[in-house]
């Protein structure tokens, strides 16, 4: 137990020194530049200035973004986000990169990937956080020579070589080159907490797969990984803009915090795009901006003094001002650890985090307002439904049947306020809801359903949204269903 304390508090020492000592540099030098750009008449060197402080924000976030990463593997633990991905297009992007970087210090990176024309399904973020890692040590710690990027994929497991021919370590380095705030070369001039290979390991531990380091000072570093990635027969969701598409933002915004100068950022950043901003920092303000207009969406700060984004959420929700029972809310939030998710299972329409620039801010908006539209309109749309079955008209039969028997057990429990009912019947739809793309509706639902604060007047009013759409359900059901009968006749 002594033990114990005596490391958290060794641990602690060094997180205090190795912060003070690394973000101070930054800070001063935008503490100067601003100084400076405020005193100079000249255009250009104005710019130099702000460059310099846009550098300096941009790596204390990232030496932010790093400790929050450790801390969500060292305590919270980390979740995977398993997606089917070209594995041959993942690791010839990763290659093309870094063979720039290492150009740029006038090294060559040699890279072969065998077996890897496959779709697999992985945590390919992850992964390339973990390759990200190692290329960038295989670069900075090599002054001549070369780097090796070696892969092969055969029966479900990725194996990586990483070699270089850079400065080594001996044998006492390679035992605390794992251990945070550990830096592998004092001597070289490098950014950072010395967090990269405890990042790196943690990584492949939440991956599930296996590394192994060789390294001899003065005669390079080899680093080998073995992942389990197993090929798949999924569609890859295919990430890329539609140039020719129009992005969809919203034209009022109603945005809440208790910082001023975050508001005035959040304002001017969407007033560049032409979208009217509304700046609140308290309930009471924002209770009185939705008496005197309609906003499209309301984003709020999830922690300030007076309240939270859950307890303003749950107000809109249970009253009658304005359009406060439907507009979407999303939060910003400058919380690392890794639990968006609770927010959209709360009911809130996403989660931003903090710091953000203008093209992620309205690049988010996009997504919500998209979302929504597509949640609260247009057609059910069936390609999934029927994609893993044979007889499309006994799936969509099937479909009406549970539907129209669905709908009259909501219209019973409905005229009782019979909510424990209500929640079954959601609970119920979920599954084939999800595959029919229209989920939105019933989580919004299903969320007010396990809130025992809202009153029964806005359950009443979501279970005839949710009756509504039952009924264009059943219909456009049974019209597909006539679709299939005519051509097989």
């Amino acid at each position: 137990m002594i033990s114990e304390n005596e490391n958290l508090l060794e641990m602690r020492k060094k997180i205090i020194l190795t912060v003070s000592h690394d973000i101070r540099g930054p800070l001063g030098n935008i503490h100067n530049c601003a100084d400076l750009a405020t005193e100079t008449r000249q255009k250009k060197k104005r710019e130099i200035y702000l460059d310099d402080i846009r550098h300096s924000c941009q790596h204390i976030l990232h030496l932010v973004n790093d400790l929050m990463d450790a801390y969500r593997i060292n305590e919270a633990g980390d979740l995977r986000n398993d997606t089917p991905f070209y594995l041959n297009r993942f690791l010839k992007r990763i290659s093309d990169e870094f063979s720039r970087k290492a150009a740029s210090k006038g090294l060559i990176l040699y890279s072969e990937h065998n077996g890897s024309n496959v779709t697999v399904k992985g945590d390919a973020d992850k992964l390339e956080q973990v390759l990200a890692n190692l290329l960038t040590n295989a670069i900075k710690f090599t002054s001549r020579g070369n780097i090796n990027f070696h892969s092969e994929y055969s029966e479900g497991k990725l194996h990586i070589e990483i070699r270089d021919t850079g400065i080594g370590m001996d044998k006492e380095t390679l035992k605390i080159i794992f251990a945070p705030f550990e830096r592998a070369a004092q001597n070289v001039n490098s950014e950072g907490f010395g967090l990269g290979l405890f990042l790196t390991k943690g990584l492949i531990k939440v991956l599930e797969g296996k590394m192994d380091v060789e390294s001899a000072l003065g005669k390079g570093s080899v680093f080998r990984l073995e992942l389990p990635l197993p090929e798949t027969d999924e569609l890859v969701d295919e990430d890329t803009p539609d140039h020719n598409a129009t992005t969809i933002l919203p034209k009022n915004v109603l945005v809440v915090d208790d910082d001023p100068i975050q508001l005035k950022i959040a304002e001017d950043m969407l007033g560049r795009r032409g979208i009217s901003c509304k700046t609140c920092m308290n309930v009471s303000e924002v209770v009185t901006a939705l008496e005197n207009s309609e906003y499209d969406l309301v984003l709020t700060d999830v922690q300030m003094p007076d309240t939270d984004g859950f307890s303003l959420l749950r107000l809109l929700r249970n009253s009658d001002i304005g359009n406060s029972r439907t507009i979407p809310v999303a939060v910003m939030t400058a919380r690392g650890d890794g639990n968006s998710g609770i927010y959209e299972k709360e009911g809130f329409a996403g989660c931003i985090h903090k710091p953000f620039n203008i093209h992620g801010l309205l690049a988010f908006l996009s997504t919500v307002i998209s979302q929504r539209k597509a949640s609260v309109s247009g057609n059910f749309e069936f390609s999934s439904l029927l994609e893993n079955t044979d007889d499309y008209c006994h799936m969509l039969s099937l479909v009406v049947m549970e539907s129209e028997k669905e709908l009259k057990e909501m219209e019973s429990a409905d005229r009782i306020t019979d909510r424990e009912t209500m929640r079954k019947i959601i609970h119920r739809m979920m599954p084939v809801w999800e595959m029919l793309g229209k989920d939105n509706i019933l989580r919004d639902f299903q969320r007010i359903l396990h809130d025992s604060d809202i009153q029964n007047e806005t359950v009443h009013e979501h279970a005839i949204q949710t009756m509504e759409w039952l009924k264009k359900l059943i219909k456009e059901t049974k019209n597909e269903l006539k679709k299939y009968e005519n051509s097989d006749s």
